[in-house]
Formats: structure tokens, sequence, C-alpha cells
């Protein structure tokens, strides 16, 4: 096979502010199609459609609230990065970070041990159901450099119904 050489590049410009120690707000722009959540990166020269052009999306935009009431617990809404345990090598099983779900979190940290919860909308549907999914995780932190984490993903609806549209038409497009 021929070697394939290109250039790429990856742009990320992202913040947050604090309205007080409880309430953040935060957004993120990235080069990468909006269409394409795997990954941001950019091929450099492009297309002859699009004559080098970038995308440009807004990957995150959410809030915060950590509760004075309830030290440790936390609640996030909005198209925000996974909170769940990342594996440190990349793994076809994990949420690749370049994946933002959308929907609500929350979760508390109490040191040795935490938890998380949540819903992601996966496909919003004007006509019809969304395609939702319930998240859980139970992480136990590491100690001397071992962990352990355990999470549940469990698909509401039809998981198809996201491969099943194309174009707004409902034909099979595996």
């Amino acid at each position: 096979p021929q070697d394939r050489y290109r250039s790429r590049i990856r742009f990320r410009f992202g913040g947050s502010y604090a309205f007080n120690e409880t309430v953040k707000i935060g957004t993120r722009m990235v080069t990468g199609s909006s269409g394409n959540p795997n990954s941001t990166h950019q091929d450099v020269g492009g297309d002859d459609d699009d004559l080098g052009s970038f995308d440009v999306s807004l990957d995150r935009l959410y809030m915060s609230y950590n509760p004075e009431w309830a030290q440790g617990t936390w609640f996030i809404f909005g198209k925000f990065g996974n909170p769940f345990a990342k594996n440190p090598v990349w793994s076809g099983l994990a949420w690749d970070d370049d994946v933002q779900p959308e929907g609500m979190a929350f979760g508390r940290d109490e040191g040795a041990f935490s938890w998380t919860a949540g819903e992601y909308v996966l496909d919003e549907s004007s006509s019809g159901t969304e395609t939702l999914m319930a998240v859980a995780e139970v992480r136990m932190a590491p100690v001397q450099g071992f962990g352990l984490s355990a999470a549940l993903y469990d698909y509401d609806n039809n998981v198809d119904s996201i491969l099943d549209r194309r174009d707004g038409d409902d034909k099979k497009s595996y």
C-alpha cells in the first residue's frame, strides 16, 4: 500500500464563567464537522468542493450546579464532556473524549467512592419519540495506581431509529 501523508490541525477554544461558588456556565468551539463527533481534526487543504475552508462547531454548552447544602454533589445540564472515568489507553469500548453527550447528569464524590447517573439524548425527533440513553457509573478511587469503575449504558426506545432515518426518510441505511 502507498503511504498517505496529510497535514491535520485541531483547534479548541472554550471557557467558563462562575456566577458564584455553586453555578457555572461553559462553552467550547472546535474545528471539525459537527456531523462527525468522533474527531475534531481537520485535514489541511480540504476537498475541492470547500476550497480548504474549515468547519467550526459548538461542541459544549452547559450549566453546572454544585449545591452548598450537599458538598460533593454536582449536577450538569446541556452538552458537556462525559463525566465518566476515562481509559488511559484508547479503547473502542469507552467513549472517545471528542464525543460530548447532550442531556443531564448528576453525581456525588465521597472521596474513595463516587457515583454518576444521568440521561443523554441520542436523537431528537420532531415526528416521534426521542432516542434516550440512561447512564450510571460507580467508581472507587485509585489505590496505589489501581482503580475500579463499572458503568451502565441503557438505550431507550429503538436505537436503530438513528440509523433508519436518512435525510428525513424512514429508510434503512446500514
